[in-house]
C-alpha cells in the first residue's frame, strides 16, 4: 500500500503537531525501519505530511512553546539549540568518537566539503573562487576545511533580494550514499517577500518564508526540537547578525558563561532583520515509532500561547 499524504495549516505549533501524530496513528501501513538510534528493524508508521506554519506560529516556536505531551521538555530543547551553534561544533570535534552522534545538522551546513582540484565538471577542470570569509577553518584558524553556508546565506538574501536561489543543504555524497544513518533534514530554502527598495517600510521584520524539507522525520520525539533549533539557529546567524564567537556569553577571560545546567549561555544580544511569516515543513517519510505508540496516543489539542515579540529573545 502507498503511504497516505497530508496537507496540515495551522497557527500554533502545539496543535499542528498533535494533527501530524492524529494522521500517522491512523494510518493502517505498517512498514520496516529503523529505530530511532539507528538499531536493527523495528516497524513504523509512516506517512508524507506538508504543513504550514503562520508569523504567529513561528514566534511560538522561537519561545520555546511546547506540547503538554512532548516527553523530551524544554530542557532538551534548550540543549538542541546550542547544537546549532560555531561553539558547539568546533568543541564537538575535540571530543572522543563515542560522544559524538553520527552526524550534526549545524556542521553540515557550515563546514560543507567541496570537490578538490582533480574533479572535473562536464569533462573540464572545475575552477571557482570563493571569498576567504566562506570557508570553514578548524580550531586553530590555519586550516581551510570546507564551505560555511550560513554565513553565505546571510550575505546572499542581504545581496540579492528577491531570489529562487537561496538554499542550503546537509547531502554528502560520498558519505551519504553508503550509511544506514544519512541526516534526516536534507534542504532549508529561504524567499524573501518583498524587493529591497521596499524594506524600509519593514525596520527590523523584512518578511521571508522558509520551507524545510526531511527525507524522514521522528515526529514525536524529534519534530519540536528541530524546529525550535533550526528557526532559532536562522534568527541568530541569518535573518539576524551573530557570528562565530559572538553567540556565546563570555566572561572578562574569553571563557563560555555557564548556566545553572553547566551547559554554555546563547547570547540574547542580536540585531533582527527579517521576520518569518510562513514556515513550511515537508516530511518524506514522518513516522512514529514503535516505542512512541503508547506516548503519541496521550497527545491532545491545546489552547496555544502567545509568542509577541518572541524574536528579541535570541
Amino acid at each position: 500500500m502507498i503511504p497516505k499524504s497530508t496537507l496540515i495549516s495551522g497557527r500554533g505549533p502545539e496543535n499542528t503537531w498533535a494533527r501530524e501524530i492524529e494522521f500517522l496513528l491512523s494510518q493502517d501501513m505498517i512498514v520496516a525501519g529503523e529505530d530511532y538510534q539507528g538499531n536493527g528493524a523495528k516497524y513504523t508508521r509512516d506517512g508524507n505530511i506538508l504543513f504550514e506554519l503562520d508569523a504567529e506560529a513561528v514566534a511560538q516556536i522561537v519561545a520555546g512553546n511546547v506540547h503538554p505531551n512532548f516527553e523530551l521538555g524544554s530542557h532538551a530543547q534548550k540543549k538542541y539549540d546550542l547544537e546549532f551553534t560555531y561553539w558547539f561544533v568546533k568543541h564537538n570535534w575535540t571530543l572522543p568518537d563515542k560522544y559524538k552522534f553520527v552526524y550534526n545538522y549545524f556542521d553540515r551546513l557550515i563546514n560543507k566539503p567541496v570537490p578538490d582540484l582533480l574533479f572535473r565538471y562536464q569533462g573540464k577542470k572545475l575552477n571557482y573562487t570563493v571569498d576567504d570569509k566562506y570557508w570553514t577553518r578548524d580550531n586553530d584558524g590555519n586550516h581551510t576545511l570546507g564551505f560555511d553556508q550560513i554565513k553565505w546565506l546571510h550575505d546572499a538574501i542581504r545581496q540579492d533580494g528577491i531570489s529562487r536561489r537561496h538554499q542550503v543543504t546537509t547531502w554528502v555524497e560520498i558519505i551519504d550514499c553508503f550509511t544506514t544513518s544519512p541526516p534526516c533534514l536534507q534542504r532549508i530554502w529561504v524567499r524573501v517577500l518583498v524587493p529591497k527598495s521596499e524594506w524600509h517600510k519593514y525596520p527590523g521584520r523584512i518578511p521571508v518564508e522558509v520551507h524545510i524539507d526531511y527525507r524522514s522525520w521522528d515526529i514525536p520525539r524529534a519534530q519540536p526540537s528541530n524546529l525550535y533549533g533550526l528557526m532559532r539557529m536562522l534568527y541568530r546567524y541569518v535573518f539576524g547578525n551573530h557570528t562565530e564567537g559572538t553567540e556565546i556569553l563570555r566572561d572578562e577571560f574569553g571563557e563560555p558563561i555557564l548556566d545553572d545546567n553547566g551547559e554554555p549561555t546563547i547570547n540574547p544580544e542580536n540585531n533582527i532583520e527579517f521576520e518569518v511569516v510562513r514556515l513550511v515543513g515537508f516530511g518524506d517519510a514522518c513516522h512514529i515509532y514503535e516505542d512512541s505508540f503508547d506516548t503519541s496516543r496521550k497527545v491532545k489539542p491545546v489552547v496555544s500561547g502567545s509568542a509577541k515579540k518572541a524574536f528579541r529573545y535570541l
